[in-house]
């Protein structure tokens, strides 16, 4: 996983916990919901095309990240 595409799986996950998600399955069913507008806005500045972060990238990152 790149550094844009670990940003972007953050900005999805932390998206998913603001609008009151909380756990693996309701966070990678609301991402996997995402519209397509938004997954414009976040990949802008990126030069590859809009995707969806798969379930394992996801994981990773809600396991993976440190908090600090």
């Amino acid at each position: 996983m790149g550094e844009a595409s670990l940003a972007a799986a953050l900005v999805l996950c932390s998206a998913a916990v603001v609008v009151g998600l909380w756990g693996f399955t309701a966070i990678t069913g609301w991402v996997a919901d995402t519209s397509p507008g938004l997954l414009c806005e976040v990949y802008a500045r990126r030069d590859k095309p809009e995707a969806v972060p798969s379930k394992g990238t996801i994981w990773r990152v809600i396991t993976h990240t440190d908090a600090a």
